[in-house]
């Protein structure tokens, strides 16, 4: 009832921003998963430390919306928690939440130049995390509190959600970027975890360093990806069906540009990985895969 009742207060800019940063909590939630699940085993040297804390700055709204963007999540005078990834943060971090201190160092009080500076300084100072807890002091209405976040190792890549169409989601090495158009075609968690697991992909292959877009690498990701989904525990059932969404909007834009592989050849690349994987599953083997195309 709390929620219906927040619905009816908002404005619709004020709506669309909470709608946003639910599914930046979404796409977070199931990509800590996924690199969780993939671990030192697939990123061997790549590992860094995973709070699942979604976390932003009112600095990083535009002067238009840093108002609206206030009410609609609650953000503080500093970098604040949004939201929080199920089984992650012990330590008792919540929404709302405002970051003061991390790591024993205290965040400038005042936005820096940079709108993303103090959300970059609270990120990069749980990665660097070596013993699985870090120091966090907050501001919680008129308290401030002092926390021991406990941490967890996943793969090298933050999680985030990005406005626009199909080709806004990408990987760069560093984050896998999900557009919010990308996200619509995805019906349930499932669908958006064999999204999720392509673009990671690309990151723990290196494909930003070593390649440029080719079919080659599309091909690795998406083999790949197959197992990503499977140890981190979500249906395999629900690879294909989004594959097959997808390619009813895809004919255009980078997917028609000769980076990707046809669309027949893909689908049988991935119904080999399902079948390999389904196997390994009925014989107790452990999921580890060839990264080279079957």
């Amino acid at each position: 009832m709390i929620l219906i009742a927040l619905a009816l207060v908002l404005t619709p800019q004020q709506a669309a921003l909470r709608s946003l940063v639910d599914q930046d909590v979404r796409v977070a939630t199931i990509g800590t998963r996924l690199a969780q699940a993939a671990g030192p085993t697939f990123c061997p040297g790549q590992s860094l430390s995973l709070a699942g804390l979604v976390v932003q700055d009112a600095a990083q709204y535009s002067a238009a919306t840093r108002d609206d963007a206030r009410i609609a999540l609650g953000l503080g005078e500093g970098p604040t928690i949004v939201g929080v990834v199920p089984g992650t943060a012990t330590g008792g971090a919540q929404r709302g939440d405002s970051i003061v201190a991390i790591g024993g160092i205290a965040l400038a009080s005042q936005p820096p130049a940079h709108p993303y500076a103090r959300v970059a300084q609270v990120e990069d100072a749980i990665e660097r995390v070596s013993d699985g807890k870090i120091a966090m002091d907050v501001r919680r209405g008129a308290a401030t509190l002092q926390l021991e976040l406990q941490v967890a190792a996943g793969c090298r890549t933050r999680f985030q959600i990005v406005r626009g169409g199909l080709g806004k989601t990408q990987a760069d090495g560093r984050y896998v970027s999900i557009s919010d158009g990308m996200v619509a075609l995805t019906r349930t968690d499932d669908m958006l975890a064999a999204l999720i697991a392509h673009e990671l992909s690309h990151n723990i292959l290196r494909h930003n360093q070593t390649k440029t877009p080719s079919k080659q690498s599309e091909s690795e990701a998406d083999r790949l990806s197959v197992w990503l989904v499977a140890r981190a525990r979500y249906d395999l059932n629900a690879v294909l069906p989004f594959w097959a969404a997808l390619r009813k909007r895809a004919d255009y834009g980078i997917f028609a540009d000769g980076t990707h592989p046809r669309w027949p050849k893909r689908i049988a690349a991935l119904e080999a990985a399902l079948a390999e994987v389904r196997a390994q599953q009925a014989t107790g083997q452990s999921l580890l895969p060839s990264l080279g195309p079957s």
